[in-house]
């Protein structure tokens, strides 16, 4: 009997006995995969979007005020004598700065103004490693010009080119559009000139101390050159005010600051876990009522010799099976909403190997251990009482 027995795969036989309940049983667990893998997407959604700026700009070294926690919310200026002594380095192919600012943008349609993010340039060095927006630089030479993400959200109105608009009050033409994509701080991002920034400060004490200082410094090193040493010498140099951070370096605190620094990070792991404990209570009162329904069976096995080992591993087959068929599903509609969220509010929501991998893990993890805590019903039971 016990060979017979062996051959019959008890688990999946439990779960498929009852298509309704099966199907329930499914459903919750779908469920909760998809809480998990909306969390996850959102948690690396908010780390890329945060870092993808960076990634468009043409430097191997990065200069920041050592008061800078954010790139992306920087509002940490230095000296921009600061980068032209850098040229001074031997190795040092260029060094040029970028200015970062928030400014007011009027939306032709409603006339309501909403912050964008306002990054300046000297039109005549190209510091991105987009192709686009470089031909586009000779452009940004004219007066009251800038160029537009076309990936800027809605509420900014009309940003196409040949639109007239208002920055701080001060008429703008957009003659060009790029692809970047917002982020959890900016809706919106506009490239210009240096020369058109300055003119949007009316103090004229303002304007004179914006034109001494700069948010980012970039530096270009020959190739032949130690980056190493030349980063070092520039760190010994700068100590006072300033970081020297590589492209690596830069982006690594970016995320960290966003992860570790912000309360968007823990919520967004928070409902990873909601999502893990979620999971685990829906297939534990799932297996629980399994065992209830079918403990007469269960305390014949046991009855006929079979170990309690053999009992729990049945319990935790099925809830490995559970695992994986409730895995499927959620796994395929979340490809569906991460395609849908990244085209309504255009955030990076990509769906890699490792979220996959995390995502699947915890759901096994999820449903191994509820199926070890409800498989206790079976190891309390003795089987002299149940008939």
């Amino acid at each position: 009997m016990r060979t017979r027995l062996d051959k019959v795969p008890i688990a999946w036989a439990n779960l498929t006995h009852n298509h309704k309940n099966l199907a329930n049983a499914l459903a919750g667990i779908t469920f909760a995969v998809l809480l998990m893998f909306m969390q996850v997407g959102f948690l690396n959604s908010l780390l890329d979007s945060t870092v993808q700026f960076l990634k468009i700009l043409d430097g191997d070294l990065f200069l920041i005020s050592k008061q800078t926690a954010s790139t992306s919310d920087n509002e940490e200026p230095f000296a921009r004598a600061r980068v032209f002594q850098a040229r001074r380095f031997p190795g040092v192919l260029q060094a040029h700065y970028v200015h970062l600012d928030r400014k007011f943008w009027k939306n032709t349609e409603n006339h309501l103004k909403k912050n964008i993010r306002v990054v300046a340039i000297d039109p005549d060095v190209p510091v991105f490693l987009d192709p686009e927006i470089n031909s586009q630089l000779e452009d940004l030479k004219k007066d009251d010009v800038v160029l537009v993400d076309r990936l800027s959200k809605k509420h900014f109105g009309p940003i196409t080119k040949g639109v007239r608009t208002e920055i701080e009050d001060r008429m703008f033409s957009v003659v060009g559009n790029f692809t970047l994509g917002t982020d959890f701080g900016h809706s919106g991002t506009v490239i210009m000139s240096d020369k058109n920034f300055l003119n949007l400060f009316k103090d004229e004490d303002e304007l004179n101390a914006e034109r001494k200082r700069v948010e980012l410094g970039l530096i270009k090193i020959d190739p032949a050159a130690d980056l190493q040493r030349i980063q070092e010498d520039m760190r010994k140099e700068f100590a006072q005010d300033l970081l020297v951070l590589t492209r690596e370096e830069i982006i690594a605190m970016e995320r960290y600051y966003w992860l570790e620094g912000t309360p968007v990070g823990f919520v967004f792991g928070l409902g990873t876990v909601m999502g893990f404990i979620v999971g685990t209570i829906i297939c534990y009162q799932v297996l629980f009522t399994d065992i209830l329904n079918r403990l007469q069976q269960f305390a014949t096995i046991k009855a006929i010799g079979y170990s309690n080992r053999y009992l729990v591993g049945t319990v935790v087959r099925q809830s490995l099976i559970l695992a994986v068929l409730g895995f499927l599903p959620g796994l395929l509609l979340s490809q569906v909403i991460y395609h849908i969220i990244s085209r309504l509010l255009h955030l990076p929501m990509n769906l890699g190997e490792v979220q996959v991998i995390l995502v699947l893990g915890l759901t096994l993890v999820m449903s191994a251990g509820s199926g070890l805590i409800a498989a206790r019903k079976i190891l309390d039971a003795d089987p002299a009482e149940l008939f």
